[in-house]
């Protein structure tokens, strides 16, 4: 059902540092809403979707499994891969994996995560945010100083962004593409 729209064609492959050859694929997947504006949708009637993200795994990159994770329970059931199921729907994953040596003292930064979050009016509008974990599994946004979370750190990206380290300049890189017209269609607004 968490994925009852489709799986996004937003896709981050990982090779896993370490024995077991394992992949992760962190992906998108849309689910038809069950409601919209409040009220129940109508039988048969499209309401909208809201954004996950999702995890599977392989060993050969050919045959992938979505593993039972037990982190969020969707219509009853933690019987699912789902690991980000923020109420305002969330979609476009990048992710980078980092060495001990950037990874925060106890390790709970090792996993870097840029992500879109959806407005409530769905794919117009909306913002890139910044999460970590220590797993790649159980996320926690970015927060400040104060321990307020960080909400937004590009307004409105429309693509799959992409995150790297950057060695010469010794901070992190991330390319994008902002969709800031006034039509919502990639920058290309009147």
């Amino acid at each position: 059902p968490w994925e009852s729209n489709s799986i996004g064609a937003w896709v981050h492959v990982l090779q896993m540092p370490g024995p077991g050859n394992e992949m992760r694929m962190y992906y998108g997947c849309l689910e038809h809403a069950a409601q919209t504006n409040g009220r129940p949708c109508a039988p048969g009637k499209y309401c909208g979707d809201s954004g996950r993200i999702c995890l599977a795994t392989s060993t050969n990159g050919i045959d992938w499994v979505k593993p039972h994770l037990g982190i969020f329970d969707r219509n009853g059931s933690t019987a699912n891969n789902l690991v980000f199921d923020p109420p305002q729907g969330e979609i476009m994953p990048a992710i980078v994996v980092d060495p001990p040596a950037r990874a925060g003292p106890d390790g709970a930064d090792k996993y870097k995560l840029l992500h879109r979050i959806l407005s409530p009016q769905g794919f117009d509008g909306g913002c890139l945010a910044v999460s970590f974990s220590a797993d790649g599994k159980h996320w926690r946004r970015a927060t400040n100083a104060s321990g307020m979370t960080i909400d937004c750190v590009i307004h409105t990206a429309d693509t799959c962004s992409q995150v790297i380290w950057s060695e010469a300049r010794q901070k992190y890189l991330a390319t994008t593409r902002d969709d800031s017209s006034s039509d919502g269609g990639g920058g290309g607004g009147p």
